[in-house]
């Protein structure tokens, strides 16, 4: 840790990260394979040219609990667009035999059948189909799952701050319950609209 003008540096490292020295490690900070420097103290405002030089040093400046909460949702749009071709599959398989409408028709489809299916009749895009909906969902639920497993990892933390596995039991479990409450809602309303 380093101390400049009322400023205390963090640097968290990362064991097994080998990085070229850079000048903070030439000071004393460590020795050059830290992953994040993050600001200790909040009164401290850079510069503009500081922030002209570095423009990712504004996200220094948000709020961690604005950051947990983007930062779920940008993890449960990226998860479910990844994972969207998958979906994709396995709707078709449990909707082929309805699709056809024909009693002689063949009425299941294995996993490879319809990944050749979608791509000979929709192409590329086919596979993400109707991934839009889901991203919309998917976005509340999961910045509200890691910001609540964040607070109750808080809150099941024993008395040396140390969190058990079961304490990292029951704050996923009450983040779950937490964030599907909170979408409820948003659920029953795509619910509706989609009949």
């Amino acid at each position: 840790m380093e101390e400049e003008r009322g400023v205390l540096l963090v640097c968290r490292a990362i064991p097994e990260l080998h990085l070229r020295r850079s000048a903070l490690a030439s000071k004393g900070a460590g020795r050059g394979n830290f992953a994040c420097i993050s600001v200790k103290h909040r009164d401290y405002a850079p510069t503009t040219a500081q922030f002209i030089k570095h423009p990712l040093a504004l996200v220094a400046c948000v709020p961690r609990d604005v950051t947990l909460f983007l930062a779920g949702a940008v993890a449960g749009a990226a998860a479910k667009t990844l994972t969207a071709p998958l979906d994709r599959v396995k709707l078709l398989m449990q909707t082929h035999g309805l699709r056809v409408g024909q009693e002689s028709a063949k009425k299941a489809i294995g996993f490879c059948e319809a990944l050749v299916l979608i791509g000979k009749e929709e192409g590329l895009k086919g596979y993400w189909k109707g991934n839009l909906p889901q991203v919309i969902r998917i976005i509340p639920y999961s910045a509200a799952q890691l910001f609540a497993y964040e607070a109750y990892k808080k809150l099941f933390r024993d008395v040396n701050g140390e969190l058990s596995v079961v304490g990292r039991l029951a704050a996923g479990a009450c983040a779950g319950m937490t964030s599907t409450f909170v979408t409820y809602p948003l659920d029953v309303l795509r619910l509706r609209l989609a009949v």
